[in-house]
């Protein structure tokens, strides 16, 4: 309902007077419809911004498949590998067994790892990851060739964690003096906010 508050100048004439009676009803009716309008539209669009707010922030990946940014996942795999070759690089069995405790989960078959590390020489090894070549590989699964300690039940199967892909790079020495490096790209798992490695401890 439109109300109308009109004070009437005694001068004002009959034509004058309804002149501006006529176009003052017209501007409030105007006014009015218009602010129906802006009323009926502010719901729909205050709907949609309520609705953006809640869709989630996107992560910092390269990866669209992987909840761990290439940063963190740099920092995990780095801590890793840092702690690989500090244990590695003290005794033969620190390193075996460091390598059974940060495999990825059910990875190896333990006894059967174990096996093998009493027929390997013993060795000391230093090891470092190039950071520049950290990336997501999400549609990894192992590979042929499989060794002997390797959970078969994992053979081609999906995997669980954000896997990553970079170039690792060995430096071996052996008890009788002999040394030995290799470069190759490794695997990785973040699972629950920790890197997992792929290492195998049997020679086939």
């Amino acid at each position: 309902m439109i109300r109308l508050s009109i004070a009437l100048q005694p001068t004002l004439n009959q034509s004058n007077w309804s002149i501006s009676l006529t176009f003052f009803i017209k501007q409030r009716f105007f006014d009015t419809l218009m602010d129906m309008r802006a009323k009926r539209l502010a719901l729909p669009i205050a709907i949609v911004i309520a609705v953006a707010s809640l869709q989630p922030a996107q992560a910092n990946v390269t990866d669209f498949n992987s909840k761990t940014s290439i940063a963190n996942a740099k920092t995990m795999i780095r801590k890793l590998i840092y702690n690989y070759s500090q244990n590695c690089a003290n005794s033969f069995n620190q390193c075996v067994s460091f390598t059974l405790a940060n495999n990825y989960p059910g990875y190896l078959d333990k006894k059967i790892a174990l096996s093998c590390s009493k027929l390997m020489m013993p060795q000391t090894l230093s090891a470092s990851v190039d950071l520049n070549s950290i990336s997501p590989d999400s549609g990894w699964r192992t590979q042929p060739p499989y060794y002997q300690d390797e959970n078969p039940a994992l053979r081609g199967a999906k995997l669980k964690g954000d896997i990553f892909i970079g170039t690792v790079t060995l430096n071996y020495l052996f008890a009788d003096g002999t040394s030995r490096s290799t470069t190759s790209d490794r695997h990785f798992s973040i699972l629950n906010k920790r890197a997992y490695f792929f290492n195998y401890l049997c020679s086939y």
